[in-house]
């Protein structure tokens, strides 16, 4: 059986208390990670981080774990594209958009990536590439949603065998966003502006 564990680094951070951040480690090509938002291939057209690493709060990490178990069972992988987001990022996403079914509003609760938190991620097969979904990552239409359900069987299946595996890990879907899911709970960690570039992975 395959774990993830080891693909994980601990470092402390104090906050308003004490946050667990973890920064991941790739595992290709079970587990595979682009951040699109350290480069300029997402919807703003420029990088928004200043590095590009991936991490979670250890509470999330842990249902992660959870959920890797799970897909492997059903023969694929995981690509993950976002995680943690600083909250003066996610202020300059609002600024563009400003709708509140694709980015959320920082001024209410701090957002959801600014936690550590929320995972963006999609299905894999098992040697790591990226297998068809409804839609794009970060594509902002109604094709993202769970209530559009106009695509081919395929399509609908994987994007429901996702939910239903993260969901019995502990995560939370985002309706509007197939991709999108929240650690349950979520409200309950305090929204964070350190830049990724004070997280280490050694």
């Amino acid at each position: 059986m395959v774990t993830i564990r080891s693909f994980f680094v601990f470092r402390l951070f104090e906050t308003i208390g004490a946050v667990n951040l973890v920064v991941i480690k790739p595992k290709p090509p079970l587990l595979t990670i682009d951040v699109v938002y350290a480069t300029d291939r997402n919807f703003m057209g420029e990088a928004m981080y200043d590095a590009p690493l991936m991490a979670l709060v250890v509470e999330a990490v842990e249902a992660l774990e959870k959920a890797h178990a799970l897909v492997l069972r059903e023969g694929y992988g995981f690509l993950l594209l976002d995680g943690y987001r600083p909250i003066s990022v996610q202020q300059k996403m609002w600024d563009r958009i400003q709708d509140e079914r694709f980015v959320s509003n920082p001024k209410k609760m701090g957002g959801r990536h600014t936690r550590g938190t929320a995972i963006d991620l999609t299905l894999t097969d098992l040697k790591g590439n990226q297998v068809e979904m409804p839609t794009p990552f970060d594509s902002f239409s109604e094709k993202a949603s769970y209530a559009f359900t106009d695509f081919p069987p395929l399509i609908l299946k994987r994007r429901e065998l996702l939910l239903r595996i993260m969901q019995e890990a502990g995560f939370e879907p985002l309706p509007t966003e197939w991709w999108h899911f929240d650690l349950k709970g979520w409200g309950q960690f305090p929204p964070l502006d350190l830049p990724l570039s004070s997280l280490t992975n050694n």
